[in-house]
């Protein structure tokens, strides 16, 4: 290994930090369950104090990312089961790492999955693309085909 290379994992170590959510709902003898419908949340801070949403849709298999900050970005993907529906999903810590460099952030969470899945339907974007693609009912690999009108050839 070179000594620069070291000395970057030397600093992505050094600025990693496990941070507990601050944030978690539904909270079990506060929120209702039922009207959560298997939908969970967490709210996280990067490392820059950033506000990172993850929440697990359990209905449809869908796990999204949302990053709170100037950039309003999103990342949201679908996982399946082997019989093709919606995994069981549920959190497999109860924190996440947040990490920086002077190029980047992330925060690391662990989640509990069948032994087998299948993960697709990414969407990378805004907030307002996953909660459209959401709304539209879209959210599930059922619908994985976009469908665009066929232009029309007049002579």
């Amino acid at each position: 290994m070179t000594l620069l290379a070291i000395l970057v994992a030397a600093q992505t170590v050094a600025q990693a930090d496990t941070v507990p959510p601050y944030l978690a709902f539904p909270q079990p003898g506060l929120d209702d369950p039922a009207a959560y419908e298997g939908y969970q949340t967490r709210v996280y801070q990067d490392a820059t104090k950033n506000a990172v949403q993850v929440y697990l849709k359990g209905s449809t298999g869908r796990i999204v990312n949302l990053w709170a900050d100037a950039a309003n970005e999103s990342v949201g993907f679908t996982v399946r089961d082997s019989s093709g529906k919606p995994a069981d999903l549920a959190w497999g810590s109860s924190g996440a790492v947040a990490t920086k460099s002077a190029r980047a952030r992330s925060v690391s969470y662990a989640l509990e999955l069948p032994s087998s899945v299948r993960v697709g339907l990414f969407l990378l974007g805004s907030m307002r693309v996953e909660r459209d693609l959401q709304y539209a009912g879209r959210d599930t690999l059922r619908s994985t085909r976009l469908r665009f009108p066929r232009p029309s050839c007049r002579s």
